[in-house]
């Protein structure tokens, strides 16, 4: 898709590039019935979750200590701090507390 004038290629228009005529449509396809599809669609969905249990995704982290803590935190002293937290499609404020590097 080429640049529309001298816009950078980043601001193109919002209207879908024309479609390949030299695509096949799902009607011209004839070798592939609706069983085989679902069953192939089926077997790909089950190996990318496959994927996602991993045994190397479900080792625990070593915890490590700071080498040179944050100068605000001081063992025993918590830190309140301002953020932000999805609730019903909108930013809610919440003020929280961290001990140690731990939201509580």
């Amino acid at each position: 898709m080429e640049p529309e004038g001298n816009l950078p290629a980043q601001w193109r228009s919002v209207n879908p590039p024309p479609a390949n005529p030299n695509a096949l449509m799902p009607a011209q396809m004839e070798n592939v019935n609706r069983r085989e599809f679902l069953s192939l669609m089926a077997a790909s969905l089950a190996l990318a979750g496959v994927e996602g249990c991993t045994p190397a995704a479900s080792l625990p982290e070593k915890i490590v200590p700071y080498v040179q803590p944050p100068e605000q935190m001081l063992p025993g002293k918590p830190l309140h701090f301002a953020t932000a937290m999805p609730f019903a499609g909108y930013g809610i404020g919440l003020i929280v507390r961290s001990d140690e590097g731990r939201p509580v």
